[in-house]
C-alpha cells in the first residue's frame, strides 16, 4: 500500500512540476508581449497624430523585470547601435535583435551565451544564416546575396574556408578551390 501511495505522489509532483514549467513559460511570453505593448501603441500614436513631448516615453534603455526584480529583457542602445535583448534566468543574453551599423541581425546563443547562430540582412540586401560552434567559430555561412545568387560555405575548426558550392550572378554554379569537382570536369577512373 505505501508504494502504491509513493507513485501517486511521485506522479502528481511530476505532473505539479510539468504545470509550474508551462506556466513560467507562458508567464515568459506574457511578460515579453506585455513589454511590447507599449511600443505598439506608441507606433500607432505616432501613425495616427504627431505627439506631444507629454506622450513620448524617452529612455536610452528599457528593462523587464521577472517577479524577483532580475532582468528578463532589455530595449538598448548597445555601441550606438539599438537592440532588444532577451535574457535567461542565469542573466545571459540568449536572443539579440538589433540594428548593427546598417544591418539587421538577430542572434541566438547557448545556454553558456555563446553565438551559435545568426540571421542577417546586411547594406547591400544580402541575406545571411551563420551557424557557429561552441567556440562562437562560423562552420556554415547560407548567403544569398544582393543579386539573389545563392551560396553555402563550410569551415573547419579554425574557421577556415574548406568547402563551398553556389551560384554565381549569371547562374554559373561553383566550388570553391581544392573541394570536389568543378563543372564540366571528368571522373577520373
Amino acid at each position: 500500500m505505501a508504494t502504491g501511495h509513493r507513485l501517486s505522489i511521485a506522479s502528481r509532483l511530476e505532473r505539479l512540476e510539468r504545470e509550474n514549467r508551462r506556466w513560467r513559460t507562458l508567464g515568459l511570453t506574457a511578460a515579453v508581449c506585455a513589454a511590447c505593448l507599449p511600443l505598439l501603441a506608441w507606433t500607432q500614436a505616432a501613425v495616427t497624430s504627431k505627439p506631444s513631448e507629454l506622450e513620448v516615453a524617452r529612455a536610452s534603455k528599457f528593462v523587464l523585470v521577472d517577479g524577483a526584480g532580475k532582468a528578463r529583457a532589455e530595449l538598448r542602445l548597445d555601441a550606438g547601435a539599438p537592440g532588444l535583448f532577451l535574457i535567461d534566468a542565469a542573466g545571459k543574453a540568449r536572443v539579440q535583435l538589433a540594428l548593427i551599423k546598417d544591418d539587421a541581425v538577430l542572434v541566438l546563443a547557448d545556454k553558456a551565451a555563446k553565438k551559435r547562430l545568426g540571421l542577417a540582412v546586411d547594406d547591400t540586401g544580402a541575406a545571411h544564416v551563420v551557424l557557429s560552434n561552441r567556440f562562437e567559430i562560423p562552420r556554415a555561412h547560407l548567403v544569398t546575396s544582393a543579386d539573389g545568387a545563392p551560396g553555402l560555405v563550410l569551415t573547419d575548426a579554425e574557421g577556415h574556408r574548406k568547402a563551398g558550392i553556389g551560384i554565381d550572378p549569371k547562374n554559373e554554379p561553383w566550388l570553391l578551390p581544392g573541394t570536389a569537382k568543378r563543372s564540366g570536369q571528368k571522373d577520373d577512373k
